[in-house]
């Protein structure tokens, strides 16, 4: 359902109506501020951001992750994509980072704040979308 290109920093949907789940390629840091940016935007629904402690490596089957969001999921802190994929435009940054106490989010002057974000393993940037002709670029580390 998706494609990815130009060494692994690129996802692109390709076949109708998809959810696409991507990782960042290592653990950020604490304080370390990521950036996907939207390359093409088509119909843009449900999902989520965050960050995961979930070695992305060993997870075997994505599909197994809860369909509804994974917020819900042991070892994932998510936020809601829903006020976000109404504001961004095609060229725009999603750009947010992991203190020790919440998750913060600066589009538009959107705010997100998630508690208890575990900050003593590894995490991972994760980026849960669903909709179709939609292509996200991993734009910045810190």
């Amino acid at each position: 359902n998706i494609e990815i290109l130009q060494g692994g920093t690129v996802a692109k949907t390709i076949q109708g109506y998809s959810r696409f789940i991507v990782f960042t390629d290592r653990p950020v840091n604490v304080n370390e501020k990521v950036g996907f940016r939207l390359l093409q935007k088509g119909w843009l629904g449900a999902g989520g951001f965050g960050f995961t402690n979930k070695d992305p490596a060993s997870i075997r089957n994505l599909a197994d992750l809860n369909p509804h969001g994974l917020g819900t999921t042991p070892g994932f802190w998510t936020s809601s994509f829903t006020d976000i994929s109404q504001n961004i435009t095609e060229n725009g940054i999603l750009e947010f980072y992991v203190s020790q106490v919440h998750l913060r989010l600066g589009l538009n002057n959107i705010r997100v704040v998630i508690n208890g974000v575990d900050t003593r393993r590894p995490l991972w940037a994760v980026l849960d979308v669903y909709g179709h002709n939609i292509t996200w670029t991993l734009d910045t580390y810190n």
